[in-house]
C-alpha cells in the first residue's frame, strides 16, 4: 500500500516537473530569440588602448561603460570622464619593436575586430537556440507518447513514459548490444546519443549564458578582443604588440564596446531560466528513476 501510494506521488511530481520545465524551456526559447533581436540592432565599435602605462585608466577593466568611451582620428580610446586619451605609450612601444600601430588601429582592422566579438556571441547565442528547439522538440515527443499510452491501454506493448529513454540511457549500451538483436542495440545507441546531447545543450546553454553576461557586466558592456581575429602578418604584429607593450603581457590592446546593451531584464532572467530547466530536468530524472525502479520491484 505504501509503495503504490509513493509511486503515485512519484508520479505525480513526475508529471508537474515535466511540465515546469517545458514552460521554463519554452520561455528560455522566447529570450534567447529576444536578445538575439536585440543584438542585431546594437552599434558594436573597438578602439585601441594603451593599457600598460595607463592601465588606471585605459584597461577594458577600468576605461568605463559604453558612454564613456569615445574614439580619436587614429582609433584609440578616449575616456570621456577624464578626458584620457589612451593612446599612451603604445605607438612608441609597438614602434621600438618595428611594428606600425597605424595599421592595427585602422578603422578596417578596428571593425574587424568588433565583428568578431559580435559574431562570438551571436553564434553561441543561435548555438543555444538550436540546443532549446532540440529539447522542446524531445518533449513534444514525450508528450505524444504518453496520450498514446492513455488512449490506447489495450495494446500489450507499453509505450515509455517521458523521459523514460534517458533513464535507459544511463545503464550500459555495450552489454545490451551484446546480448540483444541490432534494432535494440540501434535504439540503445540513439537513446544515449540524445541522452548526451539533452546534457551538452542544458550545460552549454546555462554556461554560454552566464559567460556572457559575466563578461558584459563585469566590464561594463566592454569588452577584450583577440589577435586571432587578424591574419598574417597582421597577427603576427598583433601579437608582437600583446606581448611586448600590453599590461603583464596578457591583456590586448582591443577595446570592443557593445553599445546599448540592456543586461539588467531579459539576460538575467534567461540565466535564471536556464539554469532552472537544467536542475529541474535533474530532479525529474531522479524521481523517474526512482519511480521506474519501484515500479518493476511493485511488479515482481
Amino acid at each position: 500500500m505504501c509503495l503504490s501510494w509513493c509511486c503515485d506521488a512519484l508520479y505525480q511530481g513526475r508529471c508537474f516537473f515535466f511540465r515546469l520545465s517545458s514552460i521554463l524551456m519554452i520561455l528560455d526559447l522566447g529570450l534567447t530569440l529576444y536578445i538575439i533581436v536585440q543584438l542585431t540592432q546594437i552599434d558594436t565599435f573597438a578602439c585601441c588602448t594603451d593599457n600598460l602605462t595607463l592601465n588606471d585608466q585605459c584597461s577594458y577593466m577600468t576605461i568605463g561603460g559604453t558612454n564613456n568611451i569615445g574614439i580619436d582620428s587614429e582609433g584609440y580610446c578616449i575616456q570621456k570622464s577624464s578626458d584620457t586619451y589612451c593612446k599612451g605609450d603604445l605607438a612608441t612601444c609597438a614602434e621600438e619593436n618595428s611594428v606600425d600601430m597605424s595599421k592595427l588601429c585602422s578603422t578596417e582592422v578596428l571593425n574587424e575586430v568588433a565583428d568578431l566579438s559580435w559574431e562570438w556571441l551571436m553564434i553561441i547565442l543561435v548555438i543555444k537556440t538550436v540546443g532549446l528547439i532540440f529539447l522542446i522538440a524531445l518533449e513534444i515527443r514525450s508528450l505524444i507518447n504518453t496520450r498514446k499510452k492513455a488512449t490506447d491501454q489495450a495494446n500489450p506493448q507499453r509505450n515509455r513514459e517521458p523521459g523514460e529513454e534517458d533513464v535507459e540511457a544511463t545503464v550500459g549500451c555495450c552489454d545490451k548490444c551484446k546480448r540483444c538483436s541490432w534494432e535494440c542495440c540501434k535504439s540503445c545507441l540513439t537513446n544515449t546519443t540524445i541522452f548526451i546531447l539533452k546534457i551538452f545543450f542544458m550545460i552549454f546553454g546555462t554556461a554560454a549564458t552566464a559567460l556572457a553576461i559575466w563578461i558584459l557586466i563585469y566590464t561594463d558592456r566592454v569588452s577584450l578582443s583577440n589577435c586571432r581575429v587578424l591574419s598574417g602578418a597582421l597577427q603576427a604584429d598583433c601579437y608582437t604588440v600583446q606581448n611586448k607593450c600590453t599590461f603583464e603581457g596578457g591583456q590586448n590592446y582591443y577595446i570592443v564596446i557593445f553599445g546599448d546593451l540592456n543586461l539588467t531584464g531579459p539576460y538575467i532572467v534567461d540565466l535564471i531560466t536556464s539554469a532552472s530547466t537544467t536542475v529541474l530536468w535533474v530532479v525529474r530524472f531522479a524521481i523517474l528513476r526512482y519511480y521506474l525502479n519501484q515500479s518493476k520491484l511493485a511488479s515482481v
